[in-house]
């Protein structure tokens, strides 16, 4: 009788421990579901989010050049093509141009607003078309702002350090 006593309890023992190992696989492959689920419900969340944000805040090109209020501005200069829009009324400007000539490689253009001083915009490079559509948001810069282009190291710089190429007139 003791032989079988001792040999009972060996194979129940493997067979807890495998139900066990079961379970803590099943839970294991839930929580690694549920981590797989929250982490797309966290994503379309900051998808939904990051273009709710868009639209509210967003205004588009488009806005800004089909504004009522629209003003568009040339810039003359070696580098051709490019025009400023301004819209006070939609609080921004875009800067378009076609045919644009683009800088060297290691180079960027960059937008000014010539004040005082003159305070960067923002830095662009045109596409392989020579496009170029840039649209500063939260911009109302005045019906006598003047604007100026310059070829920048890449990253653009604080204040500006290549030779005017374009520019509006007041």
């Amino acid at each position: 009788g003791n032989a079988t006593s001792a040999t009972t309890p060996e194979p129940a023992e493997p067979s807890v421990a495998s139900v066990v190992d079961i379970t803590s696989a099943r839970r294991t492959r839930r929580q690694v579901v549920l981590a797989a689920v929250a982490a797309v419900a966290a994503a379309l969340i900051g998808v939904v989010v990051v273009q709710t944000v868009r639209v509210d805040d967003g205004v588009q090109i488009a806005d800004v050049v089909e504004a009522d209020d629209a003003v568009s501005v040339e810039l003359t200069g070696e580098l051709q093509g490019l025009r400023v829009v301004r819209s006070p009324e939609r609080g921004a400007i875009a800067l378009l141009g076609d045919g644009v000539t683009p800088p060297r490689d290691d180079q960027v253009y960059e937008l000014w607003l010539i004040e005082d001083e003159p305070a960067r915009v923002e830095t662009f490079r045109p596409d392989a078309d020579g496009r170029v559509e840039v649209l500063v948001a939260d911009m109302d810069p005045g019906e006598n702002a003047v604007f100026a282009i310059t070829a920048e190291p890449l990253g653009g710089s604080s204040s500006p350090t290549g030779p005017v190429l374009a520019m509006t007139t007041a």
